[in-house]
């Protein structure tokens, strides 16, 4: 329980007791002090400790953040080691060190925006503020030599009287790459380009400045004593249009190709090139079988316990003639069985067929076949069975392959959406990949 000692006199000194008994002012005081232990519960983040910081005797539960390494003599002598970062709180009357199990904690956390902090750097406050504020920071040139010249985070400056807002980089070189408009901070991507030894450099960056404080929050120059230095990986060939637009064909056709090949494989799912066909030891194939082949969808047989092989020998569908016909064999004692050929009434219904001795109810679905005068199969075309199918374990009922074909349906839906986002991003503008998805969560 936090004690706010000093919090709790003031309020004693200043509410009295009085003669009016409804509330006095002991009670009062009593009320006060109780809300004060009870808020007093959550420690405050005072702000950055270094070696050097004093922190004088907190009065209640107060914790600093820390990362540079050293004894910290007004902590209670707690030492960091190089590359540990750890909360430092005041708690019951004495300072602890809670480490936060991460190696190089900034280091991790600006990896994502390309920025490297010099080894033994002191963070200051309004750093760190802007260090969690940065969301974005990369460099394009046209130098094929791309890491000729090094930069650093020099100048991050927000609303003062005598600058104004201003964001910027320094190179080794010592040019200064600065943009002094009042939006420079406004959380959205900007770009700026600047000419060095006659090579283009283009600096995008995003800062969040709605949680930055008004002022000179970075201003570290010349070079040498640069804190925050531009990663190589941020440091990328510019993208001339003629590879942008190379890339955005690559893209469309990649899409398209990825749209296809989920359109293919839905279509074998719910079998409209159905799998369960033995199609290499099918025999007399031809352009209409292939047809046949290439649109029939389901085919359900409940109850069969798939023991024989199966096979089709005719498939007749909406002819003036002999109307809707089907016939079955199967493969038995090393011969194949020929069925009866069936009359069906509708193939948009469920007919019975019997196969060796046992009467099935059958699904097919046929929707996608046109009607035609002339047979898809027939066993005229060559002796035996022409078409032989083996049936999967994947459907037993009609439920079942709904539900599939709802499955499918819903990867269909997936497809378009990731096509549609990424048009998205093409209409946003090519990045590279390593500044998709830069941003992170704070």
């Amino acid at each position: 329980m936090a004690n706010w000692s000093n919090l709790k006199a003031s309020i004693n000194e200043v509410i009295k007791n009085n003669n009016n008994q409804e509330i006095t002012g002991k009670v009062l005081q009593d009320v006060l002090n109780n809300i004060v232990s009870n808020l007093g519960e959550n420690s405050t983040f005072v702000g950055v400790a270094t070696p050097s910081t004093n922190p004088g005797t907190p009065d209640g539960p107060v914790f600093y953040l820390a990362t540079n390494p050293g004894v910290y003599s007004n902590f209670g002598g707690i030492n960091l080691a190089v590359g540990e970062t750890a909360i430092i709180k005041w708690n019951n009357g004495s300072w602890n060190k809670s480490n936060l199990g991460v190696a190089n904690f900034y280091a991790g956390i600006l990896a994502l925006n390309n920025i490297e902090i010099k080894r033994d750097t002191t963070i200051l406050e309004r750093e760190l503020r802007v260090l969690l504020a940065l969301k974005l920071l990369r460099i394009e040139t046209n130098n094929p030599n791309l890491y000729a010249v090094k930069f650093h985070l020099a100048t991050v400056i927000k609303n003062d009287e005598t600058y104004g807002t201003r964001f910027g980089l320094t190179s080794d070189g010592g040019n200064n790459l600065w943009y002094s408009e009042n939006d420079a901070l406004d959380g959205n991507v900007h770009k700026a380009s600047f000419d060095i030894d006659d090579y283009t450099y283009i600096v995008y960056w995003q800062i969040d400045g709605s949680i930055l404080e008004d002022g000179v929050l970075v201003s570290i120059n010349p070079y040498i004593n640069a804190k925050y230095l531009i990663a190589e990986k941020g440091i990328t060939a510019m993208v001339t249009p003629e590879v942008q637009t190379a890339v955005q064909t690559a893209v469309q056709t990649a899409v398209q190709t990825a749209v296809q090949t989920a359109d293919t494989n839905a279509k074998k799912l719910i079998n409209y090139y159905p799998e369960w066909f033995d199609y290499q030891n099918s025999t007399g194939l031809n352009d209409t079988i292939n047809s046949f082949f290439k649109n029939v969808g389901n085919l359900i047989i409940k109850g069969y316990d798939k023991s024989l092989k199966l096979g089709i020998f005719s498939f007749v569908k909406g002819s003036t003639t002999y109307g809707n016909r089907i016939g079955f064999a199967w493969f038995k004692g090393n011969a194949w069985v020929k069925g009866v050929l069936i009359v069906v009434k509708s193939f948009d219904l469920s007919f019975n067929y019997t196969i060796d001795g046992v009467a099935y109810e059958v699904f097919i679905d046929v929707k996608r076949i046109a009607n035609s005068d002339t047979a898809y199969i027939s066993d005229s075309m060559s002796n035996g069975a022409v078409c032989r199918l083996q049936l999967t374990d994947r459907y037993e009922t009609q439920t079942d392959v709904q539900s599939l074909q709802t499955d499918v349906q819903s990867l269909q839906t997936d497809v378009q959406s990731l096509q549609t986002d990424v048009q998205f991003l093409q209409i946003r503008g090519y990045m590279k990949r390593n500044r998709i998805g830069l941003q992170h969560l704070f």
